[in-house]
C-alpha cells in the first residue's frame, strides 16, 4: 500500500512540481527517525508535533505534501494518513524529477546529510585516529629501545600524529564537539560512556607526554632540556585573544568590516608565524637544520591535537560528573520518599527523559525532553 501511494506521489510530483516532493529519511546520528501525529497549539493557530506514532528505519522514502500551518515542519503522507516529522531527519530523493523545488531548504548541503558528516558520525575515523596513536606509541617505544630503530621512529612518529590531528581537528570543523559522541553518556549511557573515557584518557596522556619521549628520542635525555618549544606554544595560545581584542578595540576606534577583519588576521598570523619562526630558529641552532625543523613540526602538531583531546576529555568527564550528580540526587529522592514518616505517603517516582537519563520531577524530564529535540533540530546529538 505505502509503495503504490509513494508512486502516486510521484506520478502528481511529475505533473506538478510544487504538489508534492519525495524525500528520503536520513540522519547520520540515529538508525531510526520518529514520526509524530499532527496536532494543534493551544490557540488552534499553528500546527504541531503530537505523539510519537511510529519510527521509519533509514532509507524510507515518503511523500511531502506541503509545511504544516504556521511551522517549518513537513506534512507527509504515509498509507493514507497525515503525520510530521523532523525536516532534519529528510533529505530530498533523486527520484523527483529535475528541478523540484526543495521545500524543506537545500537538505543536501546540510551536514547530517553529507558523505563527511556521514563519515564523522561513524566509529570509522576515530578507530584510525586510534591506530594511529598505537604506531606512533609503538614507534617511540622501539625508537628509545633500538638505535637502529631511532631514524625510522623520528620520522613515523610526527607523521602518525600528524594524519591523527588532522583527522581531528577536520572532525572539530565538522562538528564541534560532537565529534566526541563515541564516549557520550547522551548517547550511550553512564557506564557505557565509562567504558570509552578510559582508553580515551590513556590516548590523551600518551599525547601530553609524547613531546617529552620524542626530544629524548631526538637529542637524548641529557640534552632535551636545550630544545626550545615554549615560545611556540605561547604564540599558538595568544593568537585567538589576540584575534578578539585586535577586533574589539578596532571596533571601538571605528573601523569595522573588511578591514577590521583583515587586520586582526593579520595580528593572528604575526603571533601564530611568529612563535613558529623563533621556535624553529632557536631549535635550528641547537639541533641543526633538519632536526630543528622536525622537532618545531612536531611541537605544532602536538599542540594542536593536545588542544582538542584536552577539551573533549574536558566535556566527556563533566557530563559523566552530572550523569553522577542526577543518580545521587535521585537516590537521595527515593531514601527520602522510603523514609517518610506518613504511612499514606507515596513512593517516588522517576521521571526519563528521551535519553533515558532520571529526573526527579516531570518538570525537569519535559525541560531534557526539549533540550534533547532542540539538538535534534539543529543536527546535533
Amino acid at each position: 500500500m505505502r509503495k503504490l501511494i509513494i508512486l502516486l506521489a510521484l506520478t502528481v510530483a511529475a505533473a506538478i512540481p510544487s504538489a508534492a516532493q519525495i524525500y528520503v529519511t536520513d540522519n547520520c546520528w540515529q538508525d531510526s527517525v520518529e514520526v509524530y501525529t499532527i496536532e494543534w497549539d493551544k490557540e488552534h493557530a499553528t500546527e504541531i508535533s503530537g505523539k510519537l506514532a511510529f519510527k521509519l528505519p533509514m532509507g524510507e522514502e515518503v511523500a511531502v505534501t506541503e509545511l504544516l500551518t504556521g511551522n517549518t515542519q513537513p506534512r507527509i503522507a504515509i498509507d493514507g494518513k497525515e503525520y510530521t516529522i523532523s525536516k532534519y531527519d529528510l533529505l530530498l530523493s533523486e527520484k523527483n524529477p529535475e528541478g523540484t523545488k526543495d521545500i524543506l531548504g537545500d537538505t543536501r548541503k546540510m551536514k547530517i546529510h553529507t558523505a563527511v558528516g556521514h563519515f564523522f558520525a561513524s566509529a570509522t575515523p576515530y578507530w584510525i585516529i586510534s591506530i594511529l596513536f598505537v604506531i606512533a606509541a609503538l614507534a617511540l617505544y622501539l625508537g628509545l629501545k633500538s638505535a637502529s630503530l631511532r631514524p625510522l621512529a623520528l620520522r613515523v612518529i610526527p607523521a602518525a600524529l600528524l594524519l591523527a590531528t588532522s583527522l581531528e581537528v577536520w572532525a572539530y570543523s565538522v562538528w564541534g564537539s560532537d565529534i566526541f559522541w563515541w564516549c557520550d553518556p547522551d548517547h550511550y549511557g553512564f557506564f557505557g560512556s565509562l567504558f570509552r573515557v578510559i582508553p580515551f584518557a590513556l590516548f590523551v596522556t600518551f599525547q601530553l607526554v609524547s613531546i617529552k619521549y620524542y626530544s629524548w628520542l631526538l637529542i637524548g635525555k641529557e640534552k632535551s632540556e636545550e630544545i626550545s618549544w615554549k615560545p611556540l606554544f605561547i604564540g599558538m595560545a595568544a593568537c585567538i585573544p589576540a584575534f578578539i581584542i585586535s577586533v574589539c578595540l578596532l571596533a571601538v576606534s571605528g573601523i569595522k568590516g573588511n578591514t577590521n577583519l583583515f587586520i586582526s588576521l593579520a595580528v593572528f598570523l604575526i603571533f601564530l608565524i611568529g612563535g613558529l619562526l623563533y621556535t624553529g630558529r632557536k631549535n635550528t641552532q641547537i639541533l641543526g637544520k633538519s632536526n630543528g625543523i622536525m622537532f618545531t613540526i612536531f611541537a605544532a602538531v602536538y599542540f594542536i591535537g593536545a588542544i582538542i583531546s584536552i577539551w573533549g576529555l574536558i566535556l566527556v568527564l563533566f557530563k559523566l560528573i552530572i550523569q553522577i550528580l542526577m543518580i545521587i540526587a535521585a537516590v537521595f529522592g527515593v531514601a527520602f520518599a522510603f523514609s517518610s514518616k506518613s504511612g499514606d505517603a507515596p513512593k517516588q517516582r522517576l521521571f526519563y527523559d528521551k535519553s533515558g537519563t532520571a529526573h526527579i520531577t516531570d518538570v525537569d524530564r519535559d525541560t531534557a525532553n526539549r533540550r534533547i529535540d532542540e539538538r535534534r533540530e539543529n543536527g546535533n546529538l
